[in-house]
């Protein structure tokens, strides 16, 4: 495929309007370094740097179709937790419509 049909097939993509629904979460990843192994048994320590929250589940469809130069909508459910506003805070940070996510009090983010 040439590069001026691969444009021609990703220029349409910024009138695609997608709704994705679905299981949501957020994917936490600890950064850091292992200086030693336990001696209890045979897995590292980690001296924890940095701690990053990103979009995970259904929400990182989102993401894919947002580079893509989709408009995206996301509709789930979170936790009415701090988590959940993590999560809110991610899609408006990321360019993902959350309007139609519910935060529901008895569930965990």
């Amino acid at each position: 495929m040439t590069k001026e049909r691969i444009e021609q097939v990703f220029e349409g993509f910024n009138e695609l309007k997608v709704l994705v629904v679905g299981d949501i979460m957020i994917d936490a990843y600890l950064i850091g370094k292992v200086d030693r192994i336990s001696p209890e048994a045979p897995v590292p320590i980690v001296n924890v740097h940095k701690k990053e929250n990103r979009l995970g589940g259904a929400a990182n469809v989102g993401l894919n179709l947002v580079a893509l130069g989709v408009q995206t909508s996301l509709i789930g459910v979170v936790g009415d937790d701090d988590n959940g506003q993590i999560f809110q805070n991610l899609l408006k940070k990321r360019g993902i419509d959350g309007n139609g996510m519910v935060a529901d009090s008895g569930r965990p983010t």
